[in-house]
């Protein structure tokens, strides 16, 4: 495939406005070795066209030796694998991308581009794991609402606090920078397609109305130095497209929530503006009737062991549990054997679920009396909740926290993960060694055989 004839697609961030007109030289490996092409971003808007050029003295000239970070994701998302070369003088068009359906073909898709959360479903699927339909509003359609006088604004407001700043003054400045925002969206360039997406998430799922959760999804969340879990909006059993859009807006306005300001105020203030330090994308996925459903993470949290994986969970949605609303029951695995070497069975009086007068929107129902006391999850769910968690954490490369949700009866295969996420605690310390090195054992032997003898 010769590089001038892709249409591909590209995530432009807020620099790349400013970079129309200049020449960047980019370089990708390849398995041959490495191809140099450099580009002239010729016009700058709802698509990026570029000037292909293979002169390699003329890259070399043009005095660019790095790659501008708004432009990484374009060569990313390029099959940069031409059959004939690339033809220089070429137009290209790379058009940027308000939604994005998780797991979709192509590379992996990254935080920038559909935040943590959208990140740790699309490996999930990638995994090949069960996951419940999705697709992600992208940060370019945050970026491209909350702009111009809108994002200026919000820098003033951002600025103006201190990492000090009194909890109540806190509260006040951040409640009107979310009502600036909900308000100032209202008409956003995106609106049309993130309802052209849920139309085609109902048809995927044969429904009219087709319930969902729609779950705010940072760029800078669930990072290996820290979680935002909690941080951001969720919002659960959305129905209907209106309801959709709008929640999406909701998700984008707890980008400035008192604990998100918070933190930017302590942050290194001499970075980008305040409001551009980060973008909010969105989840919005199919909506599992959950039975029962918890969190898992691939190593003992109590104490790091990474040979265990421990699972907690309720009746109903999970929501209450991952907010600490709730005590769960909890399981501790053998993560080699498969034995539940620790189970913890708590009375559980209450669950979270489905509205049953609305249909939409989520209450708290009483857990029959016969299943109080029962656990939450049977022995075959448990099995196969070790099974995906030791391949999420395989395919991850590190230790993870995740969600699940148990659909309808029950059974194996109807437990659906719903998110994933780098664990943040224990994987960041070293590891204790608890075992001598092979050589301090043969040292020890070979210093026993050559000791000489008391008789000697």
């Amino acid at each position: 495939m010769v590089l001038g004839e892709v249409v591909g697609r590209v995530w432009a961030d807020r620099q790349l406005p400013t970079l129309a007109g200049r020449r960047l030289v980019l370089v990708r490996s390849l398995d041959d070795g490495s191809l140099t092409v450099a580009v002239d971003l010729v016009e700058v808007g709802a698509g990026v066209t570029v000037l292909v050029s293979t002169d390699e003295a003329a890259a070399a000239a043009s005095g660019e030796s790095t790659i501008d970070a708004a432009v990484v994701a374009l060569v990313a998302d390029y099959d940069a694998r031409p059959a004939a070369g690339i033809p220089a003088g070429e137009r290209v068009t790379v058009t940027a991308s308000d939604v994005v359906w998780i797991g979709s073909e192509g590379p992996g898709l990254t935080a920038n581009v559909v935040g943590g959360k959208g990140r740790g479903l699309d490996m999930l699927v990638r995994a090949g794991l069960r996951v419940p339909e999705a697709f992600a509003v992208s940060t370019l359609c945050y970026r491209r609402a909350v702009t111009g006088t809108l994002a200026a604004e919000l820098d003033r407001r951002m600025g103006g606090l201190a990492p000090d700043t009194d909890i109540a003054e806190l509260d006040a400045v951040t409640e009107q920078m979310r009502a600036l925002v909900f308000e100032a969206t209202a008409d956003h360039p995106a609106d049309q397609h993130i309802r052209a997406a849920y139309q085609r998430l109902c048809e995927q799922a044969c429904q009219e109305d087709a319930p969902v959760a729609v779950r705010s999804s940072s760029a800078a969340e669930d990072g290996g130095e820290r979680s935002f879990a909690g941080e951001h909006d969720t919002y659960l059993w959305v129905v209907g497209a209106d309801a959709v859009a709008e929640h999406v807006r909701r998700c984008w306005v707890s980008l400035f929530t008192s604990r998100a300001v918070a933190y930017t105020a302590r942050s290194d203030r001499s970075a980008a503006a305040p409001a551009e330090r980060d973008a909010m994308a969105v989840v919005v996925q199919r909506m599992v009737d959950a039975r029962s459903a918890g969190v898992f993470m691939t190593l003992n949290p109590a104490n790091g062991d990474r040979s265990k994986i421990v699972v907690e969970s309720v009746w109903g949605l999970g929501e209450p549990l991952v907010s600490g609303a709730v005590t769960p029951d909890r399981f501790t695995i053998d993560k080699v054997t498969g034995e539940v070497v620790l189970r913890e069975i708590v009375n559980k009086s209450e669950r979270t679920a489905r509205d049953p007068r609305t249909d939409r929107a989520i209450t708290t129902l009483p857990v029959p009396d016969a299943d109080r006391g029962r656990a939450s999850l049977s022995d075959a769910e448990l099995a196969e909740l070790r099974r995906m968690g030791r391949i999420v954490e395989k395919f991850a490369g590190s230790p993870q926290d995740g969600e699940f949700a148990v659909a309808g009866d029950g059974g194996p295969d109807q437990v659906f993960l719903v998110q994933a996420r780098p664990e943040t605690v224990w994987s960041s310390r070293q590891v204790r060694r608890v075992t001598q090195q092979p050589g301090d054992v043969l040292h020890r032997v070979v210093a026993a055989l050559t000791r000489p003898s008391a008789s000697a």
